[in-house]
């Protein structure tokens, strides 16, 4: 979700009237009162081009992707394939071959943890998380440290909610193998960006996976493009 000092700074009343216009959903009268809704960390309303386009897909393509069976199945597949081009695209990955379908984000996470933690953490490894972790990215990166008799550090935040960074460097070691933390704090009822600098600038190159919980970042004001900050040797963005 965006803070509303974000929305007034980028768009003129009548915008956000013809924005808020687009989401059938926050029509809704609740106690007398418009719709507000502030829940987008956990669930994210759909827009009515969103939601016209599954209809239309229910209506006429359904069907599992595949090019070489029917015609629907053909369809579908085109259809799956144009999708991650249009994602990596928005999100400045470097290709669509980067894009992977999961139901949300705790399953992406849980996905990473137990297939890539389970063949690469071992005994006497770090990994590190922010004080400030949802309990999506928590839980199973404690899991896979449990399983792995791996050490988890914990990265603090100022007041405000930004990334500690200043203790990132007593923290980072030979021995941290991952770095996990969302771009946007979601524990309170707003979303704030850790820090100006990319976050693929926050572990050094080396040993170290970085580990992006982007997903409130997707739906926020885009302040830098993940394909021109600099790299870690190693990147999971879900």
């Amino acid at each position: 979700m965006i803070h509303n000092s974000h929305l007034t700074g980028m768009y003129r009343d009548s915008e956000l009237g013809a924005l808020r216009d687009q989401f059938p959903v926050l029509s809704e009268q609740v106690n007398g009162h418009r719709l507000v809704y502030l829940d987008s960390a956990a669930t994210t309303q759909r827009p009515r081009a969103v939601i016209d386009a599954l209809a239309k897909f229910y209506l006429h393509d359904n069907a599992n992707p595949a090019k070489s069976l029917h015609t629907l199945a053909r369809r579908s597949a085109t259809l799956y394939e144009k999708a991650r081009e249009t994602v990596a695209k928005f999100v400045h990955a470097r290709g669509p071959d980067e894009i992977v379908w999961t139901r949300g984000t705790t399953e992406a996470i849980n996905l990473v943890a137990s297939s890539w933690g389970g063949a690469n953490l071992h005994p006497g490894d770090e990994i590190i998380l922010t004080v400030s972790e949802h309990y999506s990215s928590l839980a199973p990166w404690q899991l896979a440290a449990q399983h792995a008799n791996v050490r988890v550090r914990i990265l603090d935040v100022e007041d405000d909610g930004r990334l500690r960074l200043d203790q990132l460097d007593a923290l980072l070691s030979e021995r941290t193998k991952l770095v996990a933390f969302p771009t946007y704090r979601t524990c309170w009822a707003w979303s704030t960006q850790y820090s100006d600098r990319p976050p693929t600038q926050y572990a050094r190159p080396g040993n170290a996976t970085l580990l992006r919980h982007g997903s409130p970042h997707t739906r926020a004001p885009p302040r830098y493009s993940p394909s021109a900050s600099a790299r870690p040797s190693r990147r999971r963005d879900t």
